[in-house]
């Protein structure tokens, strides 16, 4: 076999490469390249996560680099590929951000001196296995333990459940960040004689209010301007499901182990329990906050059941739920559908 001699010494039978150390900046010019393509092509998302920030000299700096990076990207179609996939990918509003939201007019209040008008009596829908209850299922993180739930607990109901729609850190407070009222408008029309069930408010406490009116300003969470905003939003949700002929059943906020919280959870659930109380029989409101509470309305983590043992009803952040507590809040929403429907097997 023929002999090769490679660094002074000789290998028989084998052919060796002399192998070359490339200098470290190399590799520092292949990550920075990399990065920088990453970021043209992702130029879209990069200036809504720098928009969604919460304001500070980190959102202006992020918007500072992520807005002309957008422009740039668009003026020379990088930004195409993205928006292609997501497309393919049935999300393309991923990378919209909201800056206004659309709602529909409420109705006038009456004055003191007036008579409130009763609402007129609606007759009692009939459902059956034939013609199912389309039920819908939607809102922040709150919405999706009790959802499961009512799928599950309602089974035995001609119920036709639709997808649980839960997303994390949205509400009606940031459009910015997710824009329910956009998903709403597309959802209503197919409710027409159905229900959608609603969990807002878990990420509405802050004084950071987006999607504003063009030329107006609020204060800080609490006060006059935000309460009548923020009544403005629930209620326009409320009005657009209405006006597509669909029953409103809106969950209330739980109590929690922290009390601040708590004080900002029960301002929201005023705010959300007022708008569904003048919007009967079309709209019932579920108070899951005393539900949860014990003897002395104070947050417990377990409950007594009728043979003595304990289970588990909120989960270790002290804010959602163990089935056993979803359970509770989805046979409340199921009453709220008897009180409205007329289930018949």
């Amino acid at each position: 076999m023929a002999a090769v001699e490679h660094a002074g010494k000789r290998v028989e039978g084998v052919a060796v490469e002399e192998r070359r150390l490339r200098p470290a900046g190399h590799a520092v010019v292949i990550v920075a390249t990399a990065l920088l393509v990453a970021a043209l092509l992702g130029a879209r998302g990069l200036r809504k996560t720098a928009t969604i920030q919460e304001p500070g000299v980190r959102r202006d700096l992020a918007l500072a680099v992520s807005r002309p990076l957008e422009g740039l990207t668009h003026a020379v179609l990088l930004d195409r590929p993205r928006a292609l996939l997501k497309e393919a990918l049935g999300r393309t509003d991923d990378d919209r951000v909201a800056t206004a939201i659309l709602l529909p007019r409420e109705p006038p209040r009456h004055k003191a001196t007036q008579r409130p008008r009763r609402p007129p009596a609606l007759p009692t829908p009939v459902v059956t296995r034939a013609h199912p209850l389309h039920v819908w299922i939607a809102g922040d993180s709150l919405a999706v333990a009790p959802g499961y739930s009512l799928t599950r607990l309602g089974a035995s109901l001609p119920l036709e459940i639709l997808p649980v729609e839960g997303r994390v850190s949205t509400g009606l407070e940031r459009p910015d960040v997710y824009d329910w009222f956009a998903r709403i408008g597309e959802v209503a029309p197919q409710l027409r004689g159905g229900v959608a069930v609603l969990v807002f408010g878990g990420n509405d406490d802050h004084s950071y209010m987006t999607g504003l009116p063009a030329g107006t300003s609020i204060g800080v969470f609490g006060t006059r301007s935000w309460i009548h905003e923020y009544a403005r939003r629930v209620g326009g949700v409320m009005d657009e499901l209405r006006r597509a002929g669909a029953h409103i059943v809106w969950i209330g906020l739980p109590i929690t182990r922290d009390s601040a919280r708590n004080a900002r959870y029960e301002l929201l659930n005023r705010i959300s329990a007022d708008a569904a109380s003048r919007r009967k029989p079309w709209v019932a409101y579920v108070d899951t906050y005393r539900l949860l509470a014990d003897a002395h309305d104070h947050y417990a983590d377990y409950r007594a059941t009728g043979r003595g043992q304990l289970v588990r009803l909120r989960a270790p952040d002290g804010i959602h739920y163990e089935e056993a507590g979803a359970d509770l809040v989805a046979q409340r929403v199921i009453d709220a559908l008897r009180r409205s429907f007329r289930f018949r097997r």
